[in-house]
């Protein structure tokens, strides 16, 4: 089974889920998406994250990529604003 570039043909053996598996929790670790399970940080497990892509109903997806290109224009300002970083923030820091 490959698991770069090539369609996956479902459903899939035991064999190659497992592979899957494996193949995705070295690819969180490789992103960061863990977390520590308590305040030491010696426990770690993986965010819930799927393996397949989960079916989005086609209205919801405009409306979220609408809000979306609107809250990256926001964020964007805001990046640009040192006055009000520093104001927002002075409690902070």
């Amino acid at each position: 089974m490959a698991l770069h570039n090539d369609a996956l043909k479902l459903p899939l053996s035991d064999s190659d889920l497992e592979r899957l598996v494996a193949f995705s929790n070295i690819r969180s670790m490789s992103t960061g998406i863990i977390v520590a399970l308590s305040d030491s940080r010696d426990e770690i497990t993986y965010t819930p994250h799927t393996l397949f892509p989960s079916p989005v109903p086609r209205d919801l997806f405009e409306k979220a990529v609408y809000v979306q290109t609107g809250f990256n224009e926001l964020m964007w300002k805001v990046t640009k604003d040192e006055d009000f970083l520093s104001a927002s923030l002075k409690r902070q820091v």
